[in-house]
């Protein structure tokens, strides 16, 4: 045997003991109890929250659940996936409270889609809101409904 079929066999161990490792740890997360894994889920970026339905078929809703929703999309290169991004989170969560929503991103033109994006959390009975609205080509009003819940 030649001197690079030594050094490939132990990669090879290496990766199938790390495999096997990952097995492992995920065959114990499938075992937690729903609250738990919404709870762990929680504690994740919006984004990463929402990646982790592909991971088992239990998990493919669970982030729809979780209570803190942040969405940064100051990027102009990148605003329609960001706006597609929002709608859709907003669309398909479940009809639980929000305890944290955070919205920073350009108005441009897209107001009245802000606007249903905050009008969406105060509906949901949000808690914490933070809103960083820059850029604004047209007048910008909050939503009315967000009047009647400041006090």
């Amino acid at each position: 045997m030649d001197e690079s079929g030594l050094t490939q066999q132990p990669k090879k161990l290496k990766l199938n003991e790390e495999r096997d490792a990952v097995d492992r740890n995920i065959k114990c997360l499938q075992n937690l109890p729903e609250e738990i894994l919404r709870y762990i889920i929680s504690l994740l970026p919006t984004k990463d929250a929402i990646r982790t339905s592909v991971l088992c078929k239990r998990w493919e809703y669970l982030w729809t659940s979780i209570p803190n929703l942040d969405f940064k999309g100051l990027e102009l290169a990148k605003r329609k996936q960001f706006m597609n991004f929002v709608e859709r989170v907003l669309l398909l969560r479940d009809s639980s409270d929000i305890k944290t929503f955070t919205l920073s991103c350009d108005v441009l033109r897209d107001a009245s889609h802000v606007s249903a994006w905050i009008s969406a959390a105060v509906r949901r009975n949000v808690q914490q809101l933070y809103i960083g609205l820059y850029d604004f080509r047209k007048p910008f009003s909050l939503p009315h409904s967000l009047n009647k819940r400041c006090y």
